[in-house]
């Protein structure tokens, strides 16, 4: 019994060993927290205030936030927001509607520098139009960078020189951070410190879930240390909201966190003929070079047999499209009969004008099995170089798609479109579905130097 007991007492304290009780008056030193997660229970009040109410609105929410050394999850009644700097996607999942949004922090980043552009260009037009305080959207440099959490070198600009002047100071314990006189963000510092890699975890949480002024936020995470309880003040036009977190309750777990999202959650959908046909791709097994050019081959063989050049040359095309290798293309073009043949020059071409592109699709005309749906392609591709937004760019390139899920230009056109409709979320998706068909072609060069910009540019996102 008494080497039983004694097992017994050394199982039960190495169980206890694995969990760190780190209440704010026993702190856990950041020398002992390498690998594993800071549990965090919270509370966030959330009071709105808005000149169409009699009385401020006040939302109390009970969660927890999970802090890895490579990734967090905020878990909150309605949501859950997780962030993994090993995919460097931000996923929110919505348990009402069993969906998820899986935004590449590359889109948030692009959204929140074009907006900063977008909001100062909407303030100076409203100045012009001499509309009172009350009325106007945040118009401050400050109140803009705030509002998005993101200060991006090309975005600063557009602001004239304009400075940013921030006041901090200690009241009883807790660091408070002014700005033109008024209380903008309150920071109660515990004892429980961050070793680098969860400092540089909470940041991210921040800069991803918190609207606070960038130098504020890099004021308090360099502490490296967990609040008691912090608070900023934002508004959008004439609505004011201040979010408060008390942090509750806080223990160290040993294991290190690891979020996957839950098979039941189905992707958001924006644009529900771009989910078919992401869906259909993801059905798909990627074919080899060699096997595209095989299918390439017996194309040509058959559409030459029949007399129909234009298909055939297409066909061709179709393996430029998808490898992005010239010399493939050019011992195609040989096989429907070189490009020293008149009629065959004049397809290839005419395929980078839009008069010609629609003669092509005239002659094709109507046939089934024809390589018709890759004109649309085409026209969209030429139509956007030549901004000729009067075309039916996404029409012809949904359509294209439909037929054909394995055009990676077209989803790189379809990025560039999405983008303009304000859509990044989606847009970032038509990326990855391109980098999965053909991870290294030049179309996503333009694709892959934004990315590596915006993250020299914005450190604190990634």
């Amino acid at each position: 019994m008494t080497c039983k007991a004694s097992l017994f007492s050394s199982w039960l304290l190495s169980l206890l060993c694995s969990v760190v009780l780190a209440t704010f008056g026993q702190p856990v030193r950041a020398d002992d927290t390498q690998q594993g997660t800071w549990s965090i229970t919270l509370q966030r009040v959330t009071q709105i205030q808005s000149p169409r109410w009699d009385s401020p609105k006040i939302l109390e929410e009970t969660g927890t936030l999970l802090l890895g050394n490579d990734s967090y999850e905020l878990r909150m009644p309605n949501s859950t927001d997780a962030y993994s700097s090993d995919t460097k996607t931000i996923v929110t999942l919505d348990p009402r509607k069993m969906e998820h949004v899986s935004m590449p922090v590359h889109a948030l980043v692009w959204f929140y520098n074009s907006e900063t552009e977008h909001r100062n260009a909407l303030c100076h037009a409203m100045e012009s139009a001499q509309l009172s305080l009350e009325e106007m959207e945040p118009c401050s440099r400050f109140e803009i960078e705030s509002l998005f959490g993101y200060m991006h070198p090309e975005a600063a600009k557009v602001f004239d020189q304009e400075t940013v002047k921030i006041d901090k100071r200690e009241v009883e314990g807790k660091l408070h951070f002014e700005s033109d006189g008024k209380l903008a963000v309150t920071f109660e510092p515990s004892t429980n410190q961050l070793d680098k890699q969860h400092s540089h975890m909470f940041r991210r949480f921040l800069a991803h879930l918190c609207k606070m002024h960038p130098d504020i936020r890099h004021a308090f995470s360099d502490l490296a240390v967990l609040p008691i309880s912090m608070s900023f003040r934002t508004r959008e036009g004439t609505t004011h909201k201040t979010i408060e977190y008390r942090f509750t309750h806080v223990e160290y777990l040993k294991e290190n966190h690891r979020f996957e999202i839950p098979k039941v959650y189905v992707p958001q959908a924006n644009v529900p003929r771009i989910e078919v046909i992401l869906s259909q791709l993801g059905s798909v097994q990627i074919p080899s070079r060699d096997e595209i050019y095989q299918k390439a081959v017996s194309q040509i063989d058959s559409y030459l047999a029949s007399h129909r050049l234009e298909d055939a040359v297409l066909a061709a095309n179709r393996y430029l499209i998808l490898t992005d290798n010239d010399q493939g293309l050019r011992e195609l073009l040989t096989r429907c009969g070189g490009v020293a043949d008149r009629k065959i020059r004049q397809i290839v071409y005419g395929l980078a004008s839009l008069r010609e592109i629609k003669d092509i699709r005239l002659q094709i005309g109507s046939e089934k099995d024809s390589m018709a749906y890759l004109l649309d392609y085409y026209l969209a591709d030429v139509a956007m170089a030549q901004h000729r937004n009067q075309e039916p760019i996404m029409e012809s390139l949904l359509h294209a798609l439909e037929n054909d899920p394995l055009l990676v230009g077209a989803y790189i056109d379809l990025w560039r479109v999405l983008l303009q409709e304000w859509d990044p979320y989606t847009a970032w998706r038509c990326v990855q579905a391109a980098r999965r068909i053909s991870p290294l072609h030049s179309d996503l060069v333009p694709v892959n130097q934004m990315e590596r910009r915006l993250e020299l540019d914005s450190p604190d996102f990634f």
